[in-house]
């Protein structure tokens, strides 16, 4: 049944009210005629009758203005109604909804229906309508009359409780706190075993059941929030009061698994009232009970004028509840900045932010975990507030797996877990459900458009939180984001502000051209300003030679700039001395934080480390291997020379065994001038007191020679080295004897690593400009960690060590040091357990 008043004048005048009795028509098409007649200025009451008999009884029982039968169905039944009508002597207009193809059209005319439509002209109705009312003054006063009547039937108890009603909803800016006392008032006029206020909130499409009294049904408890378009989707005119009556609600049985939950659990009659304050639907009120078509249409006129009292009050209900919410958090908010501002560390940050958010929402227990590491894969937790939890305590990590980062990195801002649905937005692994706690909101915590991490709340009850609740958590988060990431910065740079005092080094802060507007005590030290001075306004480029500060300007601040930092070794010299001093030096931008186009550099830090310590070091110890080189250089001579005499027979002729030791005696002495000839090699290129004789000459003779050199080495064990012949000759202008000691060396140590009855491969090519030399060996190759340092010095590697392979750790580092004098480049790629490959390349001749 569906009954509404729309009032079109101004003056609020009553319109014409007019009675339909329907047979056999659907809910769309119910509802299309009711709508059409309400248009027209309608008051309109009509009530369906899905069967003959209940026509009958109805048809019988009331008088009605108008008459609609569904013509589409057999002839028979049609006919059988015109004959009921005439029976009881109504002259009540009878109208038939046909087919526009059907072809008893004409009979049914001759039953003495008033006239035939069909779905597509049912807009003709209104003014039929109007025209058969306005003919019979008779029939005008008999309709006035009669609505008149009904208001009188309940016109007594009516005033009585609608007058109560209106002292309760005005008696409190909460409606809320007198919702008992209404339903009681509305039992008066209404039969009911159950009622239900639902609060809508149109801009999140929800609706929510606020109140529920009486017996309790299925999917309908307190707190429940339905999508609102669904919950309209029923009731096709929301702005109507609807009526579940039994028949209907049995025919909706299949269709809306929630009508026949409520069928299930006994309920036959469920009226549901529209909210509607200012042309807004701001809740629906509903009522049930297990009586079999109860509601009659006294009933709906009643909770017509209820539900308009409720509304208005409703609203305003939700408006002081919405402006006080907001005066609260404002207040709450005002009061967690005051204490930020007062705060002297993180920790009575948090609790201050705690202590202020039980004002806001339920709170048994909070948390604020902060990302933990550079990958940002966990959090760790800073502060709890509340119920302690083993495992969810202070310093305790959670683990955030690929599935559970969206509670940080998820287009939500927040995210609410309940003990339903808590994947996969559960960090705790269920721990808070067990602890009874399965309500839990929380947001990040952002600062500068990057997570820093997050504040959550937890509470006993499993419906805690309201999005006003998660909107308040995120304006707190907002608030407080900055604040802590403020707190971690300056824990950083009061770290580092007491590292650059006490280092031993210059630390510098200069703008691109290297002027200072900061440098700390040590470097006031190494550039020999005066004891006391501030470091400011010091160009560090005075104390560099004109050559150095032009590559430091020139290249240094560039370089810096595109790849993050520069790095060399320079001399400087301090104020009022002439010896220079060796420093490693470090630039390092620092760019426009407000990330603005281009990220532009605005400052650079500057580091420089004292290396004379490493200088006297490194000269004492140079020193020493040329003296102990030239120290043994003489007698190794003369142990050689005497050596080759007893084995060319000089002392007589030698025994079988007598000769195995002279010639062992001779492997030793060649064994020992060779290291002798490397430490030689070494201390020179690190001192760069060495000489390159540069000459053209083919670099494939070169290898051919070098393999031969090193043959004895690879025979020992069975192995063998070859050359894959480049294309062309090719040739290069370098050092001959230097360039082949390379090549001997890196052979020589493929032959030591290599698996022996293996192959060693030289490749020769041409890359460009330069020449490249690949040795290949299969051995048991070189961990990625270790490939830069088999360049160095006395290096020796695990594999060496391990397996006693007999060596200086010399020959790759002299291998280095020349290729890098004649303007090459060398180093080394290797997979373990397959083999390592040593390559160099020198610049190809021209002309």
């Amino acid at each position: 049944m569906v009954s509404s008043k729309l009032e079109n004048e101004p003056t609020g005048k009553k319109l014409p009210r007019i009675e339909i009795r329907m047979l056999s028509f659907d809910l769309v098409e119910r509802v299309e005629i009711a709508r059409l007649l309400t248009d027209a200025g309608y008051s309109v009451r009509n009530e369906l009758a899905a069967n003959f008999d209940r026509f009958e009884s109805r048809v019988t029982d009331d008088d009605w203005d108008v008459i609609f039968v569904d013509a589409r169905v057999p002839y028979d039944s049609v006919s059988r109604a015109l004959d009921l009508v005439r029976a009881i002597g109504s002259d009540v207009p009878v109208f038939a909804l046909v087919d526009s193809h059907q072809e008893n059209q004409a009979d049914l005319m001759e039953l003495g229906i008033a006239d035939l439509f069909t779905s597509d002209d049912l807009q003709r109705l209104p003014g039929i309508i109007t025209r058969g009312l306005e003919a019979s003054d008779d029939r005008k006063i008999a309709i006035e009359a009669r609505r008149l009547q009904n208001e009188i039937e309940f016109a007594g108890d009516e005033r009585a409780v609608l007058a109560e009603i209106g002292r309760l909803v005005s008696s409190s800016p909460d409606i809320g706190q007198v919702y008992d006392q209404l339903v009681e008032q509305v039992k008066i006029l209404i039969p009911l075993e159950t009622a239900a206020i639902a609060v809508a909130d149109v801009a999140s499409d929800s609706v929510t059941i606020e109140y529920l009294s009486g017996r309790e049904l299925p999917g309908f408890d307190r707190g429940r929030v339905m999508a609102m378009s669904g919950f309209t989707s029923i009731n096709q005119l929301p702005q109507f009061v609807f009526v579940f009556d039994t028949e209907l609600m049995e025919q909706m049985r299949t269709e809306f698994p929630g009508i026949r939950e409520l069928l299930n659990a006994g309920v036959r009659s469920i009226m549901v009232a529209p909210l509607v304050h200012r042309d807004e639907v701001v809740g629906f009120f509903a009522t049930g009970t297990s009586t079999e078509n109860a509601y009659e249409p006294e009933h709906v006129a009643a909770v017509e004028q209820i539900a308009a009292q409720i509304s208005g009050a409703l609203a305003n209900s939700r408006l002081h509840i919405h402006i006080s919410r907001i005066a609260r958090e404002r207040e709450t908010l005002i009061q967690i900045g005051r204490d930020a501002a007062a705060a002297r560390d993180l920790q009575s940050l948090y609790g201050s932010v705690f202590k202020n958010l039980k004002n806001l929402l339920p709170v048994d227990r909070g948390v604020i975990a902060l990302l933990k590491g550079e990958d940002g894969k966990s959090l760790a937790i800073e502060y709890v507030e509340g119920l302690d939890i083993e495992g969810l305590r202070v310093g305790d990590n959670l683990e955030l797996l690929e599935s559970s980062t969206a509670v940080l990195t998820g287009s939500q801002p927040v995210t609410v877990d309940n003990a339903a649905n808590r994947e996969p937005f559960d960090l705790t692994d269920g721990k808070l459900i067990t602890a009874g706690l399965p309500s839990t909101m929380r947001t990040p915590l952002r600062a500068r458009d990057s997570i820093v991490g997050l504040i959550a709340v937890s509470a006993r009850d499993d419906r805690a939180f309201t999005q006003d609740h998660l909107s308040a958590l995120e304006r707190v988060s907002i608030q407080i984001s900055p604040v802590i990431e403020s707190f971690s910065l300056l824990n950083q740079v009061q770290s580092l502000a007491a590292a650059v005092e006490t280092t031993l080094d210059l630390f510098a802060i200069t703008d691109l051209q290297g002027v200072t507007s900061y440098l700390n005590p040590a470097g006031i030290r190494l550039i020999g300003l005066e004891e006391g001075a501030s470091g400011v306004g010091v160009d560090l480029k005075d104390f560099m030679s004109p050559e150095q500060a032009e590559t430091v300007s020139s290249i240094g601040f560039a370089q810096a700039s595109e790849t993050g930092g520069w790095q060399t070794e320079i001399s400087i010299t301090p104020r009022n001395s002439e010896r220079p001093i060796p420093v490693e030096l470090l630039l390092v931008p620092v760019r426009n934080p407000s990330g603005g186009p281009g990220r532009e550099v605005t400052t650079v830090n500057v580091f420089m480390r004292d290396l004379r310590d490493r200088e006297a070091l490194q000269v004492e110890r140079r020193e020493f291997v040329l003296t102990v080189s030239h120290e043994l250089q003489t007698p190794l001579t003369s142990m050689k020379m005497y050596a080759d005499m007893l084995g060319e027979g000089d002392a007589g002729e030698l025994t079988d065994q007598q000769q195995r030791l002279v010639n062992n005696l001779k492997s030793t002495v060649d064994r020992l001038s060779r290291m002798v000839d490397d430490l030689n090699a070494v201390s020179l290129l690190e001192a760069g007191r060495f000489n390159l004789r540069t000459e053209r000459f083919d670099l494939d003779d070169l290898v051919i020679s070098a393999i031969e050199i090193s043959e004895p080495a690879f025979a020992d064990r069975g192995m063998r080295a070859r050359m894959v012949q480049p294309g062309a000759a090719v040739t290069v202008n370098a050092d001959r004897e230097r360039t082949l000691q390379v090549m001997v060396n890196l052979l020589n140590n493929a032959a030591k690593y290599a698996e022996a009855d293996t192959e060693t491969v030289v490749t020769v090519s041409v890359i460009g400009s330069e020449v490249k030399v690949e040795v290949a060996n299969k051995g048991p190759g070189i961990a990625e960690e270790d490939l830069q340092a088999v360049f160095e010095s006395f290096y020796r590697s695990e594999t060496a060590r391990v397996s006693r392979i007999p060596g200086s750790g010399l020959g790759l580092s002299i291998a280095r040091g020349f290729v890098e004098a004649q303007g090459g480049k060398i180093w080394a790629e290797s997979t373990l357990g397959e083999g390592s490959t040593f390559i160099f390349t020198l610049p190809l001749a021209t002309g």
